[in-house]
């Protein structure tokens, strides 16, 4: 990156110090990424937003080391505030964006521009790079796709005058830069693109649009994700697109019924829908399928000798096992439990 990163010292950090704090054993800390070693230097008083005479800070470090966790708990001590006062950014050398977008940490970068913290990523460092400069000379693609989904001006030049195009380092984000650059006007509208009319990269399609024709928000990662961190970008036509597969799989599971669960399915297969409905919907569907298989297993003839017998109980045994951890009708489940019972006293 175009900013000065320091040796990996402890003397450079501890030359720092000149009251006697902490605050240089927590930037030591944090440049040797050790999350616990910071934790307890916060809590017994360091200053989370310190700096050293370069500018460096925990929360630089721990987005350049894309440290999730200590980036987390960096935020919650408001770390990240003077990266985003008029009275301190205007002096700052480089931030934690820069950082993570030149490393490639995609989800620090989710957490670094999501509300409450709002980091800009229009903001410049010390030669004028933005963090689309940056990702395009770490060559990370998700990193420059996620920043140009926020709104970009990709024909931004740096104080030598170089684009992010100039400055890029991978054939594929080349291919993203170029292909927004080519595009002088909105695929929807048809507005002429500018420095102030920017261009928003559809997180689905990759086109570019104007402001007004897209929406952007926050969605789930994976289907285990408790908060909604994933920064996403839809024009028009694909917001619509995912409300009607969300409303068919909202459907399907109110409907309970295999065939249409599958359809609905199908239908949102690859396609930006809430993760968390599709595996609802999942979930719905085994449970249904393990409900065919029981009633299946149910359907027990006369047994004529021991072979015949072997092979009906263990099928019904493995079709009782399936629904259990499938969660299938409880009543279905003890009915097939008691047929079991009766098979093995008869």
């Amino acid at each position: 990156m175009a900013t000065e990163e320091p040796r990996d010292e402890d003397e450079d950090v501890e030359g720092d110090q000149a009251d006697g704090t902490l605050d240089p054993e927590l930037l030591a800390a944090c440049m040797r990424n050790d999350t616990e070693a910071a934790k307890r230097l916060i809590e017994q008083g360091a200053n989370p937003c310190c700096e050293d005479q370069r500018q460096w800070s925990p929360l630089i470090w721990a987005a350049s080391h894309g440290n999730e966790d200590l980036t987390r708990l960096l935020i919650k001590h408001n770390a990240a505030e003077v990266y985003k006062s008029d009275e301190t950014k205007v002096r700052k050398k480089h931030s934690p964006l820069h950082w993570a977008a030149f490393k490639g940490h995609l989800k620090v970068l989710w957490l670094l521009m999501a509300p409450p913290q709002n980091l800009s990523h229009h903001e410049r460092d010390a030669i004028g790079n933005t963090p689309l400069h940056q990702a395009a000379a770490g060559g990370n693609l998700e990193c420059a796709k996620c920043l140009m989904a926020q709104g970009c001006d990709v024909l931004a030049k740096n104080d030598r005058g170089h684009t992010p195009f100039a400055l890029c380092t991978d054939p594929d984000v080349q291919q993203l830069l170029q292909n927004a650059m080519n595009a002088t006007a909105c695929k929807a509208s048809g507005k002429q693109f500018s420095s102030t009319v920017l261009r928003y990269l559809c997180s689905w399609s990759l086109d570019v649009f104007c402001e007004k024709e897209i929406t952007q928000t926050f969605v789930f990662e994976h289907p285990e994700a408790t908060e909604k961190e994933k920064p996403v970008t839809w024009c028009n036509e694909v917001r619509t697109t995912i409300q009607e597969l969300e409303h068919q799989l909202t459907n399907a599971m109110h409907l309970n019924q295999l065939e249409t669960v599958t359809a609905a399915l199908e239908a949102a297969a690859d396609k930006p829908v809430d993760c968390k409905l599709v595996h609802q919907c999942n979930q719905l569907k085994e449970k249904l399928e393990s409900e065919i298989q029981l009633g299946k297993a149910m359907q027990v003839t006369t047994i004529t000798d021991l072979d015949e017998f072997d092979s009906v109980h263990d099928a019904l045994s493995k079709a009782i096992d399936d629904a259990v951890a499938k969660k299938a009708d409880p009543v279905r489940v003890q009915a097939a439990k008691t047929l079991r019972r009766k098979l093995l006293a008869e």
